[in-house]
């Protein structure tokens, strides 16, 4: 083959190349809306007719007004930046009964103040979600992808003392919502940061991943997926209960991984009476994981 001949081949394999990765680049945000202050942000998921929301770097408000944004409908929120947007507040994800399609979080710095916030109704105080910051994600209802995020409390070492325990991510389903065994939870690459008892004044422990199951609520998460979700997420130092799944019907542990055997003890009481029939306690690696026998 002559060498111009080949020259001509070369060239023509290299522009192709660089077409389809400049292509495949633009790609990564085809439908997105994008939104660069926190008003944008919550008119975007006000919107209906948005599914995709790229939000660029920057803070979306701010440790003297925490905003909580509530996701009723299958969405994605994918940070944009050389660094994460951070947002001040909590996201509450609550899906109707039925939906199987889910809500995939993404490269987000979440920062949540940890307060326990009721608002009055029927005569009775009730868990505000517009305000409440005790999770830096609540999933009331509805399938996640939660990746490549930053959750930590605004204030990881408060001079007066949380009242409740505060979590990272709580994972709960609707009561007798259909198809609850067709939800599924990802969650992955993230980094928590410091969830203590020494945080907050209850008698509870604090855990950075909690996940519950209760009469008519059967969360579609075994204790082997809640095992793999530590190996795929980086815990702050300080942390005691790096997961933790409890059973309301039973008043027991069903999963959950704990930094030291007086954490585990700690959740489970001295001699694990609170631990479910049929599993055990074992230290693997550096951690101590709730197992079956």
């Amino acid at each position: 083959m002559k060498k111009w001949v080949l020259r001509i081949i070369l060239v023509v394999i290299a522009v192709v190349l660089l077409v389809g990765t400049l292509s495949a680049c633009g790609d990564e945000w085809t439908g997105f809306v994008e939104v660069e202050n926190l008003q944008e942000f919550v008119s975007a998921l006000n919107d209906t007719e948005v599914n995709k929301i790229k939000v660029k770097s920057g803070v979306y408000g701010d440790e003297a007004n925490f905003e909580n944004l509530i996701i009723t409908r299958p969405l994605t929120i994918k940070g944009a930046g050389e660094s994460r947007p951070v947002l001040f507040g909590s996201v509450i994800v609550n899906l109707s009964a039925g939906e199987l399609r889910g809500v995939v979080i993404e490269n987000i710095e979440i920062s949540h103040s940890g307060e326990y916030v009721t608002k009055e109704v029927d005569g009775k105080q009730k868990v505000d979600l517009t305000r409440d910051g005790r999770r830096g994600i609540l999933v009331n209802n509805g399938s996640v992808i939660i990746k490549n995020n930053y959750i930590h409390l605004a204030n990881e070492n408060p001079e007066t003392k949380l009242g409740h325990p505060s979590s990272a991510i709580q994972l709960s389903v609707l009561k007798d919502a259909p198809n609850q065994d067709k939800l599924s939870y990802s969650i992955s690459g993230n980094e928590f940061g410091k969830y203590s008892k020494s945080q907050h004044s209850s008698s509870s422990g604090a855990v950075a991943i909690l996940a519950d199951i209760d009469e008519g609520q059967n969360l579609n998460v075994s204790l082997e997926q809640i095992n793999a979700i530590f190996e795929d997420n980086t815990f702050a130092e300080g942390t005691e209960g790096y997961e933790a799944m409890y059973d309301y019907t039973k008043n027991k542990y069903v999963a959950g991984v704990f930094s030291s055997l007086e954490a585990a003890k700690y959740f489970l009481q001295t001699d694990y009476s609170s631990l479910a029939e049929g599993l055990s306690v074992e230290k693997i690696g550096n951690v101590y994981k709730i197992v079956r026998k």
